[in-house]
């Protein structure tokens, strides 16, 4: 797949999806109606991240995926084990 690295990994985590998070969030919140999720094209695949009980998901999807399908999948797994 050409994934990155597990230090890569490690700061975006930390810092690169927080970050987005925020500034879409603040953004979106203006008058967008809010965020509902981010999805980021890198070269060799996508990442969906969204908000989750003061954190957040991200998900690795594999470039010739549908990944708003699959994000939006796992989201609703998410969020439907977070209302159980």
């Amino acid at each position: 797949m050409g994934a990155s690295s597990a230090g890569s990994d490690r700061y975006e985590e930390l810092l690169v999806n927080p970050t987005l998070l925020k500034l879409a969030s603040q953004r979106g919140d203006i008058d967008c109606g809010g965020l509902d999720y981010l999805l980021v094209k890198y070269g060799n695949f996508f990442q969906f991240i969204f908000s989750d009980r003061g954190g957040h998901v991200s998900v690795c999807i594999e470039a010739d995926a549908d990944p708003i399908r699959i994000g939006t999948q796992v989201k609703s797994l998410v969020q439907n084990r977070n209302d159980a």
